[in-house]
Formats: C-alpha cells, structure tokens, sequence
C-alpha cells in the first residue's frame, strides 16, 4: 500500500491530509461508500470518512504495519476530541460488518501492552 502525508498547518495546529491507494487494512475503497460524508477542509470539498469510520480504521490498521506509536496518539486524540459524539455501537457495528475484530483485538492488545512501533520512519 501507497500512503501520502502532506502535514499543514492551521492555526499553529498540525492538520494532515493522508492519501491510499487502498484502505489501510487492505479493503476496497467500495466497502467505505456507507460510511463517507462531504466535508469542507482548507477550502476544499472532500469526501471523508465519518468519525466513527476513522476510528475503526486506525484501529484495524493491518500488517505489516499494524498500529503505529503515531496513529495510536491520532486515536486516541481523535477519540477525546469527540467523545461525546462518537457513537461507539457504530463503531462496533462497523468492525464487525467488515469482519475485522481479530486486527482490532491485536491491535488494542499490542497498544496496551505498549508494544506499538515505536521507530521513527
């Protein structure tokens, strides 16, 4: 998989734009079409995935990747941000329906372990 991270910065805060040519868990784009909603960022129109869609996908990262110490601190920000509009059933409905809970569960469990990577890429 090809990723692209521009990093800007709006504000003084750092804003990332990420590009695939795939889903990070190696999926076809066409399994996110339910859950992508038009966003206006920098000016721009854009299609995205929801809250709720994000969240699974950084945490069913796949190999060889898996979660990164930097996802994991996106997550986690991105989770604190929006606790009280996340809809964590979804969420949990979303895993399921892609039949990822075996990537989640290994990712949750290398991250609380503190095994996520680490290294500097």
């Amino acid at each position: 998989m090809t990723t692209y991270a521009i990093e800007l910065r709006l504000a003084g805060r750092p804003f990332f734009v990420e590009l695939f040519d795939s889903i990070p868990d190696g999926r076809p784009f066409s399994l996110l079409q339910p859950f992508v909603e038009p966003r206006k960022r920098l000016g721009l129109e854009v299609w995205a995935p929801t809250r709720e869609a994000t969240v699974v996908l950084r945490l069913a990262f796949g190999r060889p990747e898996g979660i990164t110490r930097l996802n994991a601190l996106r997550l986690n920000r991105l989770i604190r941000e929006n606790r009280r509009s996340l809809d964590f059933e979804l969420v949990a409905s979303i895993v399921r329906e892609r039949g990822t809970e075996d990537w989640v569960e290994k990712n949750l469990i290398k991250l609380l372990s503190g095994r996520a990577d680490t290294t500097k890429r």
